[in-house]
């Protein structure tokens, strides 16, 4: 059972996604759902995707570390190619834009984070 706090922050995280313009309907979306939180909560993680973040998203949903990356990958390359770009621009400002190129799973977790850490100061 979830506590308040932590199915306000799912919720958040959920209507975030939607949002932004991550496709619902693709693994990567419950898959990145979830390495945000868990980075929220454990930003160690970050350290070694592989073995760290992608494992344990992997074991929850009965899959592989490499299936989970590939698809949070995916997810993330629709959310920019598909997504609300005003919106995506209000969330992460500069630190996206066609001249950057694409940012890595790393970097839009971290991103996705961040704009929930400062929501919650």
């Amino acid at each position: 059972m979830m506590d308040t706090l932590t199915k306000e922050l799912y919720e958040e995280v959920t209507n975030l996604l939607h949002d932004m313009g991550t496709p619902a309907h693709i693994k990567g979306h419950y898959y990145l759902r979830s390495a945000i939180l868990e980075v929220y909560d454990h930003p160690e993680l970050l350290k070694n995707m592989m073995n760290g973040l992608y494992a344990t998203i992997a074991e929850a949903y009965d899959t592989t570390p490499s299936c989970v990356e590939r698809s949070i990958r995916n997810a993330v390359e629709a959310t920019l190619d598909r997504g609300d770009v005003d919106f995506l621009y209000s969330v992460f400002r500069n630190t996206i834009s066609k001249n950057k190129g694409k940012p890595t799973n790393r970097e839009f977790i971290m991103m996705v984070v961040d704009v929930l850490r400062v929501r919650h100061m």
